[in-house]
């Protein structure tokens, strides 16, 4: 009696039970995922030849973003991204049976705040067999992972990989509002600029950087010539949108080796160091760095 109570309660998990082909929610997600493995992220700076609206274009990644089918991605054998992935994996899950979503949110950090073109592209699908009944999955196609087998497309947000995205699209792949990079840039605008201010003074916090003596040289300058201008990055972008975290996290940054690698890491004796490279280029991108750390940090630690 036990073991039929113990069955009887794994089929009624949520995307556990059996389709009328079969198979599980799950074994038809990871059944796409291994299909979707054979597909080659297109590398930075170089130029690749590939097929975009049934003729061939060259150039680097960034010229085929949002631009090109599920077929011609799929024999391309390529993806420049995670757009690529979530068009390819509404297509096979449509062709599963299934209604997909993409969703496609802007990056809630420094850098996407400066840049405006830092985002991420998602897919919630749901079993058509018996949509009244069946949940929404979310479904990272690119890092082949589930978000979440319980979600709403009224969510105005996501997590993945460390980073919050604030949703600018959810809906069909015909109705997604973007075509290019210059289009997918200007959404990215849009989207940040509806964030409530409430939703960003919650989601970002502040960094409070404590510099070591190691990085201070005899002349009582910087090691990293560049730290100077890390240390305002913050405080300028968040003036810049009228952002007051709530939250402040100090950082001891120490010196780290003479190239541009930089770390950060915690323990419970020291707090937050990070060891900077003396030529790190203390970028947008190491500014959003440290935030994902941190953020994956206080999530693994709840």
């Amino acid at each position: 009696m036990k073991t039929l109570f113990a069955i009887l309660c794994f089929c009624l998990l949520p995307g556990l039970p059996v389709l009328a082909d079969g198979l599980t929610v799950e074994q038809h997600v990871q059944g796409v995922f291994t299909q979707l493995r054979d597909l080659k992220f297109m590398q930075p700076g170089q130029s690749y030849t590939v097929r975009v609206s049934g003729a061939e274009e060259t150039g680097l990644k960034e010229q085929f973003l949002r631009r090109r089918t599920a077929p011609e991605i799929s024999d391309s054998g390529l993806s420049c991204g995670c757009g690529d992935n979530a068009i390819v994996f509404i297509d096979r899950l449509e062709a599963r049976g299934f209604k997909a979503l993409l969703v496609d949110g802007a990056e809630v950090s420094s850098g996407s705040l400066k840049d405006h073109f830092s985002g991420h592209a998602v897919v919630a699908i749901r079993s058509e067999a018996a949509p009244e009944t069946a949940s929404w999955w979310l479904v990272d196609s690119t890092n082949l992972k589930i978000l979440s087998r319980d979600w709403s497309p009224t969510e105005k947000s996501f997590q993945a990989f460390g980073c919050i995205f604030w949703i600018g699209y959810c809906g069909p792949l015909a109705g997604y509002p973007v075509h290019n990079g210059e289009e997918l840039k200007a959404f990215y605008t849009k989207t940040l600029a509806s964030i409530p201010r409430q939703f960003l003074n919650q989601a970002l916090f502040r960094f409070k950087f404590t510099i070591d003596t190691s990085l201070i040289g005899k002349d009582g300058l910087f090691l990293n010539p560049r730290l100077a201008d890390f240390q305002r990055m913050q405080s300028d972008i968040f003036n810049g949108y009228g952002i007051e975290p709530e939250r402040e996290i100090a950082i001891r940054l120490t010196r780290g080796g003479n190239g541009a690698e930089t770390d950060l890491k915690y323990s419970n004796e020291a707090g937050w160091v990070g060891h900077l490279g003396l030529n790190s280029g203390c970028s947008l991108g190491l500014l959003s760095y440290f935030e994902r750390v941190v953020r994956n940090h206080e999530k693994s630690s709840m």
